[in-house]
């Protein structure tokens, strides 16, 4: 065959594989709301799966890219220098997938590693393809010799795949992840917090008592500016980590937070982990349901045989469990979570807080969802501490008298629920108060008097 020849079959082969390129334009990120509270094991089974995968696909792309640039070329010198540079340039592209993955499952949500790591993956593919090519170029040029055609090769792989991974693990770090309790219990426990900045725990998936700013990627709300205001006038800050509420507590007692508030109801189950400061909100569980199905449920007999949507690990979870003859709970990891399960047909009708809940609503009318009867239950908020911490504990309760008294409580409650708090807990009230057990009061028919009409959006 003459060089000429040659030369024209290798001009094919680059056109066909640039052509191949450009028709397959690599997806861009879109960050993810942080949201989604998965376990410690599924957030690794799935970064793990995504590294794994992220590594063969860029692999096999290159190696592919490298066998037809070298079939085009059709020389034994085209043939080793494309083999071997492409084997390089897939070793760098599927190195820097692995990198992004194993970023974005660190720093992001379980959906933003997988996007992050799918993304990286298609890009070293791309440039695992424009590296074959070139080292099809240059091993079908006399003058360059095999050498010169890996390096160019990796080169290329390098640059364009570093650029790829750079964007995916940015972009995954834009989710805000949730923090878990560490495994096991250490050994020694840190000492109680006595500086001036506490580190606290709150699942930021319930406003309006905690959220995620979506600017700031700050933790905000009710609870948030409580905790903020009593800080004031005990002389310290707070510093906010979203935490998973399954494991709050556990994490709490594991010193992993001096404090814990998160819309978190006073129960004698967790005062055997934690201690709680006097309370500092009234709620109570209610019914969700569907627009269309509102005329078919009204209490929590009308719940027989359905489907129940609840917030693992919340006294909803505890309150739909006991509901007589209902068919089945299904737990998910947020409220929210929860919410759209319902608004999907998946479950009849969710149990959860009702301040919340109409939150909730309120914010979402695409849900199509709406509140039944009254509050059937009556619980209070407290905030957790580490059980031998008790001189923040009097700390803590200290400055939620002295918030309530002065009408700073007042102003947070009407910022987000829109009305006044209940007569205690206006200004130069004395707060709630609960018998010596901690035990939550009878069931009632209205334990906020929060209402639909009146609950303002979250601000």
């Amino acid at each position: 065959m003459s060089k000429r020849s040659l030369l024209v079959l290798v001009l094919i082969g680059i056109s066909a594989l640039v052509l191949s390129a450009c028709g397959s334009p690599t997806p861009t990120i879109t960050p993810q709301p942080a949201a989604t509270n998965t376990s410690p094991a599924a957030t690794n089974t799935t970064a793990a799966v995504v590294t794994t995968e992220a590594t063969t696909e860029a692999t096999t792309a290159a190696t592919s890219a490298a066998t037809t640039g070298a079939t085009v070329a059709g020389t034994a010198a085209a043939t080793t220098a494309a083999t071997s540079a492409a084997t390089t340039a897939a070793t760098s592209a599927a190195t820097l997938a692995t990198t992004a993955a194993t970023t974005a499952a660190t720093t992001g949500a379980t959906v933003t590693g997988t996007a992050a790591a799918t993304t990286a993956a298609t890009l070293a593919t791309s440039t695992a393809t424009s590296a074959a090519t070139t080292a099809v170029v240059m091993a079908g040029t006399e003058a360059i010799p095999t050498t010169s055609a890996t390096t160019a090769a990796t080169v290329a792989a390098t640059t364009s795949a570093t650029l790829s991974a750079t964007g995916a693990a940015t972009a995954a770090a834009v989710a805000s992840a949730q923090e878990t309790a560490v495994a096991t219990k250490p050994a020694q426990l840190p000492a109680c917090a006595s500086g001036n900045v506490f580190k606290v725990g709150s699942d930021a998936s319930y406003p309006p008592f905690e959220s995620v700013n979506e600017s700031s990627g700050k933790l905000e709300g009710f609870d948030i500016d409580l905790l903020t205001a009593i800080g004031q006038k005990e002389g310290f800050t707070i510093d906010a980590h979203n935490a998973l509420f399954d494991t709050i507590f556990t994490a709490l007692s594991y010193g992993q937070y001096d404090l814990v508030i998160s819309a978190s109801t006073i129960t004698d189950e967790r005062k055997q982990t934690v201690n709680f400061s006097n309370p500092y909100f009234r709620s109570g569980q209610i019914i969700i349901v569907r627009k269309a199905d509102a005329s078919k449920v009204k209490t929590t007999a009308d719940l027989a045989g359905k489907v129940i949507g609840v917030q693992l690990g919340t006294t909803g979870a505890q309150a739909a469990k006991g509901v007589k003859d209902v068919k089945s709970v299904r737990e998910y990891p947020t409220a929210p979570e929860a919410f759209q399960a319902l608004a999907n047909g998946d479950v009849d009708a969710v149990i959860n807080d009702d301040a919340v809940s109409l939150n909730i609503i309120l914010n979402s009318p695409k849900l199509n969802l709406v509140a039944v009867g009254g509050p059937f239950t009556a619980e209070y908020y407290g905030i957790a501490i580490r059980k031998d911490c008790t001189a923040l504990l009097d700390k803590v309760n200290k400055g939620l008298a002295e918030v309530i008294a002065d009408g700073t409580y007042a102003q947070i409650y009407a910022k987000y629920l829109g009305e006044e708090p209940p007569a205690e807990m206006r200004a130069g009230g004395t707060g709630f108060s609960l018998n010596a057990a901690g035990a939550t009061p009878a069931a009632t028919t209205s334990a906020s008097g929060t209402s639909v009409a009146t609950m303002a959006a979250t601000p």
